[in-house]
């Protein structure tokens, strides 16, 4: 059985390099962009796996 949140990664950064490229006509900029994307996408779900976390834990 294949577990699907191994997808998730490579998806996430796919959809930032296209939602960068859609703002950037050049590499380095698209780079920058996606690499931001990414780090503000991973901030919020690591809040938000933390909020349920202590919601299951002591609720």
């Amino acid at each position: 059985m294949i577990n699907i949140f191994w997808y998730l990664p490579p998806l996430f950064l796919l959809v930032g390099l296209v939602y960068s490229g859609t703002k950037y006509d050049e590499w380095p900029a698209i780079l920058r962009d996606a690499i931001w994307w990414q780090i503000r996408l991973l901030l919020f779900l690591s809040g938000l796996g933390l909020v349920v976390f202590l919601f299951s834990r002591f609720f």
